[in-house]
C-alpha cells in the first residue's frame, strides 16, 4: 500500500494479529502502540461522531488524532535544524536523511491510521456479520451469485492466462506492487516467487494488463460491487504464512486455474481446509486467519476477486465510502506502480 517502503521499514510488527510495517522509523511503534491500547478510539469516533455514510471525513479526523498524539513535537532547539553543517555537501546529505525520514513516518502513519480505522470500521460491520461467530466460506451461488459467470468462464479465463504465462518473468512480485505485502510475499520462503497480474484495483483499471486479457476483464466489469481482482501466480513449493485481512468490507472468490494434480496445494482458512481445484470455485472472508500450505512441484494459479460483502443500509453506503478512500490510499498507488 501507499508509496514505495524502503527495506528497513519492513520488520513486520502486530497488532491484533494485523501485521504491518515497523520498526525502525521512530513513530510506528508509537502510532502502534497508540492504536494497540485504544488510546485513538476509532471506534467511538467512527461511531459516534461521524454519520455512517462520511467515511472519507473519519478517516482524515482520525488520522490528525493519531498524528498529535503519538508524533511528538521537534525536540530540536530554536535556531536549530537537522540541515545545519559546515559544508553544502553534508547539508545536502542531511537534507536526504531528513526528507525519507519525513516520508517513511508520513506514510506509516497514514498506513497505521488506515489499519486503525478499518478497525473501527470492523467493529460497526459486526453488528451484521456476526463478529467471531461470522462465517468463514460461503455458497457462491446463494451468497454472490453473479460471480458464476467467472466459473461457467473458467476456460476462457485459463486460456487468456496461458499466455501471460508465457511470460512469467515480465509479471512483477506482489511485494513489488504493494509493498505492503514484502514480509509474505518477499521475505518468507524468498527463494519462490508469489506474482500477481491486477486487472481491477478498487475502480482503478490497469489499461495495459486489461488488454492482454480482455475476456476476462469484460467478465470482471459484469460483477456489481467489484473491488478488486488479480491473478495470484505462487510458485511450486511457494507457501504463505499465516496472515488475515484488515477488512470485512469485502469477501474474496478464487478460481482455480492452474492446479498441480500432483500434491496440490490448499489455503487454511481459520480451522477449515480447502484444495484448489481446475475450475472450481471458493468464496470465504480473508479477514479470517488464512495461509497456503504448499509442498507441490508446479505453478498454482487462482483469479482472485474481491466483492463487497452484500450489508444492509447504511452498513453498504458506509462500505462505498470506506472503498472511495482506499481507492485513492491503495487503488492508485497500485496503478502508479504498474505504469
Amino acid at each position: 500500500m501507499l508509496d514505495r517502503l524502503s527495506e528497513d521499514l519492513l520488520d513486520p510488527i502486530v497488532i491484533d494479529k494485523v501485521s504491518v510495517v515497523g520498526p525502525h522509523c521512530a513513530s510506528f511503534p508509537k502510532v502502534g502502540t497508540a492504536l494497540a491500547r485504544g488510546e485513538v478510539d476509532v471506534r467511538r469516533l467512527i461511531g459516534t461522531e461521524f454519520p455512517l455514510g462520511d467515511a472519507e471525513a473519519a478517516f482524515r479526523a482520525a488520522a490528525r488524532k493519531v498524528a498529535k498524539k503519538v508524533i511528538p513535537p521537534s525536540t530540536e532547539t530554536a535556531g536549530s535544524s537537522p540541515l545545519s553543517s559546515d559544508t553544502n555537501d553534508v547539508k545536502l546529505g542531511r537534507l536526504g536523511r531528513f526528507e525519507g525520514w519525513r516520508r517513511r513516518r508520513d506514510v506509516g502513519l497514514n498506513y497505521m491510521s488506515l489499519i486503525g480505522l478499518l478497525d473501527g470500521v470492523n467493529w460497526v460491520f459486526d453488528f451484521h456479520t456476526g463478529g467471531k461467530r461470522r462465517p468463514v466460506f460461503f455458497d457462491v451461488a446463494e451468497t454472490y451469485p453473479a460471480l458464476l459467470t467467472l466459473d461457467r468462464n473458467a476456460p476462457a479465463i485459463r486460456e487468456e492466462l496461458m499466455g501471460l504465462l508465457t511470460e512469467k518473468h515480465a509479471i512483477p512480485k506482489y511485494h513489488e506492487v504493494d509493498a505492503m505485502q514484502h514480509y509474505i510475499s518477499g521475505r518468507f520462503d524468498p527463494e519462490k516467487n508469489w506474482k500477481v497480474f491486477y486487472l481491477y484495483a478498487m475502480g482503478e483499471k490497469p489499461a495495459a494488463n486489461r488488454a492482454r486479457c480482455p475476456k476476462t476483464a469484460a467478465l470482471l466489469d459484469e460483477i456489481p460491487g467489484l473491488f478488486q481482482a488479480f491473478f495470484s501466480i505462487l510458485d511450486g513449493g511457494k507457501s504463505v504464512p499465516a496472515h488475515r485481512g484488515p477488512y470485512r468490507g469485502y469477501i474474496r472468490y478464487h478460481l482455480g486455474l492452474v492446479v498441480p494434480e500432483d500434491n496440490p496445494p490448499s489455503i487454511r482458512v481459520k480451522d477449515q481446509f480447502h484444495t484448489w481445484r481446475e475450475g472450481q470455485s471458493i468464496l470465504f472472508d480473508d479477514s479470517w486467519e488464512h495461509e497456503v500450505i504448499n509442498k507441490s512441484e508446479g505453478d498454482r494459479v487462482v483469479l482472485i476477486v474481491d466483492v463487497r460483502r452484500p450489508m444492509p443500509l447504511p452498513l453498504a453506503g458506509l462500505n462505498r465510502g470506506v472503498e472511495s478512500v482506499m481507492r485513492m490510499v491503495y487503488g492508485k498507488q497500485i496503478l502508479k506502480k504498474m505504469a
